[in-house]
């Protein structure tokens, strides 16, 4: 996955949320900054399922696997590693 998938993320949400290019870090707060609600969470879960071909379960949707950018990559390299 990798980088690979980091710039296929930051393209999703820039193309798909209010976070403009030039405001995204890979360890800027998404969720626990209100940048990012609960609709655009099911919409990044729907869009990482799809494009990593794996499912979540409702138990790792946590602001420790998706409050960044860094924390979703890490998250998806673990679940991709299994």
């Amino acid at each position: 996955m990798g980088a690979e998938f980091e710039t296929v993320l930051k393209n999703y949400l820039v193309s798909n949320t209010r976070i403009k290019e030039a405001g995204l870090q890979n360890e800027v707060a998404l969720f626990s900054t209100g940048t990012l609600d609960s609709f655009a969470m099911t919409d990044l879960v729907a869009f990482i399922e799809t494009s990593c071909s794996f499912r979540i379960k409702a138990k790792e949707i946590t602001l420790q696997n998706f409050d960044s950018i860094s924390k979703i990559l890490v998250f998806v390299q673990k679940k991709t590693a299994v």
